[in-house]
């Protein structure tokens, strides 16, 4: 069986547009910050994972990108939308090698890297897709093998046009469920949810 050469890809938004649904609850610096703080850890995460051969940002955000290099990730400035980002991330990945590509957003503040390598050994060595649902059933992991298998459709309800779309195929596909990966940031009860340390390092658990 083939080790999968798996590429994590990480789409972030600007920071002057980030968490704009959290605008009654913390102030533009404050929103920038912890959008930053997210995508650190998920940074971080990634690289931590075992299953992962390199992590790629994907943002029209320079600071961002400088941000994301310094962690040690590589990096693509685009500014087209979400989904056309992350199509031109997957076949930037496959041209430099990967055989597997796993997207996820940069506002995961609970994720551990061993979430990544569960998702990648349910598909290692095969085609296909797995996926892991938001808590609202959007799609807070989308894992690709070939990269370029199924056409990101990131949105609302993503989770159940990405299963229509390989149903359409005839694409085998998995579902990971994990709270820590399923969990993101985007609403004033999300933030009330999360956990932060006195350092501002993001807990373990939900409340």
């Amino acid at each position: 069986m083939k080790t999968l050469q798996t590429f994590v890809i990480i789409p972030a938004k600007r920071l002057d547009r980030a968490k704009s649904r959290l605008s009654t609850l913390l102030k533009p610096a404050e929103r920038r910050e912890l959008s930053l703080a997210m995508l650190r850890h998920v940074i971080q995460a990634s690289l931590n994972a075992k299953s992962v051969c390199r992590v790629v940002v994907v943002s029209p955000d320079y600071f961002i990108l400088r941000e994301a290099k310094r962690l040690g990730a590589e990096v693509i400035e685009d500014v087209s939308d979400l989904n056309a980002a992350v199509t031109k991330a997957m076949s930037w990945c496959a041209k430099r090698g990967a055989t597997a590509t796993l997207t996820i957003p940069s506002d995961l503040p609970l994720l551990p890297p061993k979430d990544l390598d569960n998702m990648v050994t349910l598909l290692q060595g095969r085609r296909g897709i797995v996926l892991c649902p938001s808590t609202d059933r959007g799609t807070n992991a989308l894992l690709c093998s070939p990269p370029n298998i199924i056409e990101p459709r990131f949105g609302p309800r993503s989770f159940y046009k990405h299963i229509n779309e390989a149903h359409r195929q005839g694409l085998p596909y998995l579902t990971y469920h994990s709270s820590s990966l399923s969990f993101d940031v985007d609403t004033p009860l999300d933030l009330k949810r999360l956990k932060v340390g006195r350092k501002g390092v993001f807990g373990e658990s939900l409340t």
